[in-house]
């Protein structure tokens, strides 16, 4: 397939827009399960808050602690990827899961407003990437205020593995898509180039003698080029006439002299001038063998038809 030829065109430009269009389309499906399981993990941090908060109370020494289990096993793995943390602002105290051992989650200093949720990218152990969610609580509101700052936090990695995870299974479907796309796109093509082929060939019918016209059974697309086409074929029929005409006009103009010339070649050669008489004689042959060359050769160009013969 030559890169000049329409068909290489179209089908390079239908490879270009299917890339294109899988290739957004696959960036917002990614963006997309991204922000799923981003939502996902908000709702699941926001359900461990919410569970770390019910189970916060102050202990006979004033101080606050956790009671029962805490809202998942993860909290009390070592360096797990999900922590918690409670900072009382009245008395300075700092609780923490089992998972954070000695490690301070830096969170920022902003000011907290009460049931907000806030929302922070920070760096946990070991430079682990977290997401936290923080709210202020206040703690014995009628009696003794206590305003803690309440935090959990998991691992970002996770996140970032399942969006990988996800292209992963992603791509092999993009490419069947891509695949089922470009031969949909080729036998649209094909199907749509066919008229022109079908031109092309009715074309070499009438230049082998097979037919005179093109045929008009077309699309209304092609059906333009093949009216322009019979039009040119009429034009050249009739110069080709014209043509034939004036060749027969030629011819038979030229018998006459020429049969004047063989009268007096014959004139002559009674006088006794035989050799002007056979000089005239051979041209006159020449003459007329020139002639039926040109005769025979307008017919063959006009498809063996024969050419018109004015009455003497």
């Amino acid at each position: 397939m030559s890169p000049r030829s329409l068909r290489f065109r179209l089908l390079s430009a239908a490879a270009l827009s299917v890339t294109a269009a899988l290739g957004v389309a696959g960036f917002a499906l990614v963006a997309l399960f991204e922000h799923h399981v981003q939502r996902r993990i908000d709702a699941e941090l926001e359900v461990y808050l919410n569970h770390l908060i019910g189970h916060i109370e102050l202990g006979e020494n004033g101080l606050i602690r956790v009671t029962g289990a805490g809202p998942a096993p993860g909290f009390r793995q070592p360096l797990s990827g999900l922590y918690w943390q409670i900072q009382d602002e009245v008395r300075p105290t700092l609780l923490r899961s089992r998972s954070l051992r000695d490690f301070r989650l830096p969170l920022p200093q902003d000011e907290l407003a009460l049931g907000v949720v806030h929302r922070h990218e920070i760096d946990g152990p070991d430079a682990q990437p977290l997401l936290v969610r923080e709210q202020q609580f206040i703690l014995h509101p009628r009696t003794e205020a206590r305003r803690l700052r309440v935090a959990v936090a998991i691992d970002r990695n996770d996140l970032l593995e399942a969006r990988s995870a996800f292209t992963a299974d992603l791509l092999p479907y993009l490419g069947l898509l891509a695949l089922a796309f470009l031969s949909a796109s080729y036998l649209q093509v094909r199907m749509g180039l066919s008229p022109l082929e079908r031109v092309r060939s009715a074309v070499l019918d009438v230049r082998e003698g097979r037919c005179e016209r093109l045929p008009n059974r077309y699309p209304e697309e092609v059906s333009p080029l093949v009216e322009e086409i019979n039009e040119l074929l009429g034009a050249r029929d009739r110069a080709v006439e014209s043509a034939r005409a004036w060749t027969a006009d030629l011819a038979h103009g030229l018998k006459t002299p020429l049969t004047a010339l063989t009268a007096d070649a014959r004139r002559l050669r009674k006088k006794g001038e035989s050799a002007i008489a056979d000089d005239l004689d051979h041209a006159v042959q020449v003459m007329r063998s020139r002639v039926d060359r040109e005769l025979i050769r307008a017919r063959l160009r006009t498809g063996g038809r024969p050419i018109a013969r004015h009455p003497r």
